[in-house]
């Protein structure tokens, strides 16, 4: 190591500085030199060719793969001739004997590799084998041959961008090229990889015109342990980001900055930052971004200034920012597509009007193969709702490929842009394809229309992310397998809807198996999802965020976003869940962002509902449901969607006493006489009880709860049985029918919620010392640390009731401590009176916010102060509002009552306000209900 060159001598190589004979001298050190390698690569890239002997004396230990070992086959691949080296091993031109290929194939590394070498191996292999995109090096196989490792991976004819910036560009023409490299760059960056040493020597150009990154051997993972120790500089100087020289772990931001200093060079001809040694060069990058040369316009360099931040977040939030900041800046924006009318005519033309259409059109491929997919022979079996919508999206399709496919015969597209639009058009038709034949399977008797949400939007095809995908296999029995995982797929969805858990898990099982065996990563990923989603809801967690985690792989290296959208819904979901909007919020926004780019109304949808559930403080109201509802009504195979929105807008509309309203969204779900079939039925049928209470029909409430209590006692929904039977109650207790709860719950019931309801009516009867008897069994140590949180407060709340009716000063004394200062004030201070520590409850009154002003009220009617309780009604009459206005009206009608100042229209409001039960904000108790009855009935004769 003491005789390694020097990191100035390292900087003066790469930048020609020396003179010939200490050139050749550092050459021949770095080709014999593991370590010096390393460092010339981080320095200026790929090591020049050596001017020595092919037969060098390095140790084989040091780099395993020199010129005078290149074997000549690696496994089924043919050596051809070396094509260079770079810092982490040599690359060579191989055949695939197998697959008639040429590859690039690149010598990494010993299998037995120890320590850093190691890890750079399987960096740079998982690194590129979670991407497949059409701007990076696409990663074939990794092998291992007489203990080296080996990387298989695209051949790109060419050179690099470096070669290609020796030819003199226009800046559109840089911009353009440079705008691809960006491409592959953000789907690493969505792969959660980041490479780190980004530059144009990495960058390689085809000569088809397309862009490739290449070289990950310092990527690293976000969320996997960094190999490279903290402190070590990683990258290559002249690109590398502040946070890299002050040896920080690099993110996304700092490929950003190594891209913004690469496309700084390329327009202006000099690089951004410059230094005599390392050192000062580190300090160039670390006081700012540099001025830019007048020869790049103004608004590429206040692009390139923003990117070459020394602060990460002054930079862009992500390279698709800089991406679409670059194409306003340098006027390349997409054009319109073609108008629908050159759509129709292409298909027309191919359907049999040929002589719309030039002979050798190139665009007459694609009407041509759509030609071969719709509508099939068989069209007249596929289930009406699927065939409308799979003809409007060919309507699409077409539109979609003859006007891409003409803007690249007018040159207004690259090469390279048509044949990713091409691919990702061709996968959508084979979406088309493999939805008809499973619709046609699944007939008109299950919900095929669900399969219509995996078609892709074709007018996506030509958004900047959405890459070309998967086709379909070409053997006839994998495609054939693509279709019965679909089947499978509907199939496990009807099982969930009946509740069929089990079942349900089992053929989600089988929709897995049968995608492994069609051999194609989209529709693995799809099954994979659906088998997730399942095992979450089952509690099977580690399965669920494996299953997870493996659809997401084989969605990004078949560029299935489709799938990957869907894995992010799941994340989301489960992450909004939990009500934290600091990391819910986020996940929604980037969602929102795949939606549009997918030009998706289902994913569309679910954002929009998952966003009205992220802020759990202010929840949806009736409108916002209303409106989601009927989005949700516009999608095919959404039924279990808008039913679920149904439900949740009919209890909203319940909740907000619109129980007409409720009613009829209840009647829309399920028909008024509809047999009780599922659990969604007596779900909705709990509803529609509660609004035909509200609306005064108690008896066909009733009849309903009883209704759905027998049906889930047969079918064994045990939970559906019990909510029926908590709602039955309570709306027995609501019309002071409280005998007829003691009835109808057991004294043995086990459901804490049903104690709660029996407490209640035993208190209503007077049944006093049955209620404490109750109390005293729950709260008794031994069983009431069993209890959940909610039904421990639920229950010392009905003994704080219990004791204020009962004048129980000891058990009111423990009354602060058990329910907490957050609970009801009204009846801490109803406790503390009680007691005759009246000075204490008006300081606890006092200590609460002024629109609680109402308690005051309520305590003096309590101690029937009555022209105290008046005065605070008139103290504070202007600040009744619509929340407080019915509760002040009636207090104030009954304070005027007891003191005999009331007018008539008092003994009305009150009389109906008793049929309505809307007294109760001051009637908690028993004996004070009744006594409210005499009085008013004594005064208002």
């Amino acid at each position: 190591m003491n005789d390694c060159l020097s990191m100035e001598a390292v900087l003066a190589l790469a930048e020609g500085k020396l003179s010939e004979p200490e050139a050749a001298k550092a050459r021949a050190h770095i080709a014999g030199c593991l370590d010096c390698t390393r460092r010339f690569a981080l320095a200026s890239g790929p090591v020049p060719p050596p001017r020595l002997s092919p037969t060098l004396n390095s140790p084989a230990a040091q780099h395993p793969v020199t010129r005078s070992t290149v074997p000549l086959s690696v496994g089924r691949y043919r050596i051809v001739r070396e094509l260079g080296r770079g810092a982490m091993g040599v690359v060579m031109l191989a055949e695939d004997t197998l697959l008639a290929r040429q590859v690039a194939l690149k010598a990494v590394g010993p299998a037995s590799a120890d320590g850093e070498l190691a890890s750079h191996v399987s960096s740079e292999a998982r690194a590129i084998a979670r991407l497949q995109h059409p701007n990076v090096v696409g990663l074939f196989d990794v092998l291992q041959h007489a203990g080296q490792v080996y990387l298989a991976m695209e051949y790109v004819e060419g050179g690099d961008l470096q070669r290609w910036l020796r030819t003199p560009r226009t800046a559109t023409e840089i911009v353009e090229l440079f705008l691809q490299a960006a491409a592959g760059l953000e789907a690493a960056h969505d792969a959660g990889v980041v490479h780190r040493d980004f530059k144009p020597a990495n960058v390689l150009v085809g000569l088809d015109g397309r862009a490739r990154v290449s070289d990950f051997g310092l990527a690293t993972m976000q969320g996997e342990r960094d190999a490279v120790a903290r402190g070590a500089l990683v990258g290559t100087p002249a690109y590398m980001a502040p946070e890299q020289f002050a040896g920080k772990l690099a993110g996304a931001a700092a490929d950003q900055f190594a891209f913004c200093a690469a496309l700084f060079e390329a327009l202006s001809g000099q690089r951004p930052f410059v230094g005599e040694d390392l050192g000062s060069l580190r300090d160039a990058v670390m006081k700012g971004p540099p001025a830019v040369p007048g020869n790049v316009s103004p608004a590429l360099a206040a692009v390139l200034r923003r990117g070459l931040s020394t602060e990460p977040k002054d930079r862009f939030p992500s390279l698709r920012d800089v991406s679409r900041a670059l194409r306003e800046a340098s006027g390349a924006r997409r054009r319109r597509q073609q108008r629908v009318a050159l759509a129709v005519a292409t298909v027309l033309a191919v359907a049999g009007l040929g002589v719309l259409l030039k002979p050798r059109d190139p665009c007459a491929l694609g009407a041509t193969r759509l030609a071969k997919v719709w509508p099939p022979a068989n069209v007249a079996a596929v289930p009406n709702e699927v065939r409308t919508w799979l003809e409007r999206i060919n309507q699409d399709w077409s539109e979609a490929w003859v006007g891409q496919c003409h803007a690249w015969q007018e040159q207004k597209v690259s090469d390279a842009e048509w044949q990713r639009t091409r691919g990702c058009l061709e996968a959508a038709l084979d979406d088309v394809e493999s939805v008809a034949a499973a619709s046609v399977v699944l007939g008109e008797s299950k919900p095929a229309s669900m399969l219509l949400q995996y078609v892709a939007q074709p007018k996506a095809c030509a958004a900047t992310g959405n890459p070309a995908r998967s086709g379909l296999p070409v053997e006839t029995t994998a495609r054939q397998r693509v279709v019965d995982t679909l089947v499978a797929i509907i199939e496990t969805a009807v099982l969930d809807q009946e509740k069929d858990m089990a079942g349900a898990l089992r053929r989600a099982n089988e929709a897995v198996e049968l995608a492994v065996a069609s051999h194609h990563a989209p529709t693995h990923a799809r099954a994979l999802l659906v088998l997730s989603r399942l095992q979450y809801n089952s509690q099977l967690n580690a399965e669920a965020v494996r299953s997870n985690e493996r659809a997401v792989s084989l969605a990004q290296s078949s560029g299935a976003l489709h799938a990957v959208a869907r894995a992010e819904q799941q994340a989301a979901f489960d992450v909004c869940l939990q009500g934290d909007p600091g990391v819910c919020l986020p996940r929604l926004e980037r969602l929102r962002v795949m939606a549009n780019t997918l030009e998706d109304p289902w994913l569309r949808t679910w954002v929009e509902e998952l966003t009205l559930d992220s802020d759990w403080s202010h929840p949806a109201t009736t409108e916002q449901l209303a409106a989601l509802v009927a989005q949700w009504k516009k999608l095919p195979g959404a039924r279990v969607d808008v039913a679920r929105g149904q439900r949740r807008l009919a209890r909203a509309l319940t909740d907000a006493r619109d129980y007409a309203g409720s009613l009829a969204v209840t009647l829309e779900l399920i028909p008024e006489k509809a047999p009780l079939l599922d659990l969604g039925a007596c779900e909705v049928s709990i509803t529609r009880a509660r609004a035909y209470a509200g609306l005064g029909r108690i008896d066909d409430a009733l009849r309903l709860l009883s209704d759905v209590q027998v049906v889930s006692e047969r079918k064994k929904f045990a939970r559906m049985r019990t909510d029926a039977l908590n709602e039955h109650a309570q709306t027995l207790l609501d019309n002071g029918r409280a005998p007829e709860v003691l009835t109808l719950i057991p004294a043995d019931t086990e459901e804490p919620q049903l104690y709660e309801k029996r407490i209640f009516a035993l208190l209503q009867v007077g049944e006093f010392d049955e209620a404490k008897r109750v109390l005293e069994a729950l709260t008794f140590p031994s069983n009431f640390r069993l209890l959940d949180d909610y039904t421990k407060r639920q229950l010392r709340y009905h003994q704080s009731l219990l004791a204020l009716e009962r004048r129980d000063a000891a058990t009111l004394t423990h009354a602060t401590e058990w329910l907490g200062a957050d609970s009801d004030p009204g009846l801490l201070a109803a406790a503390l009176t009680t007691r005759g520590l009246e000075s204490e409850a008006r300081a606890l009154l006092k200590a609460q916010p002024p629109e609680l002003w109402m308690l005051h009220v309520e305590l003096a009617q309590r101690e029937r102060k009555w022209a105290d309780a008046l005065a605070l009604l008139d103290l504070h009459v202007a600040e009744v509002n619509q929340f407080t206005r019915t509760e002040a009206a009636l207090r104030r009608a009954y304070t005027e009552v007891m003191l005999g100042q009331h007018k008539p229209e008092a003994c009305l409001a009150l009389e109906a306000a008793r049929e309505q039960r809307k007294h109760e904000w001051f009637a908690l108790f028993p004996n004070e209900f009744a006594r409210l009855e005499a009085d008013v009935k004594g005064k208002c004769r």
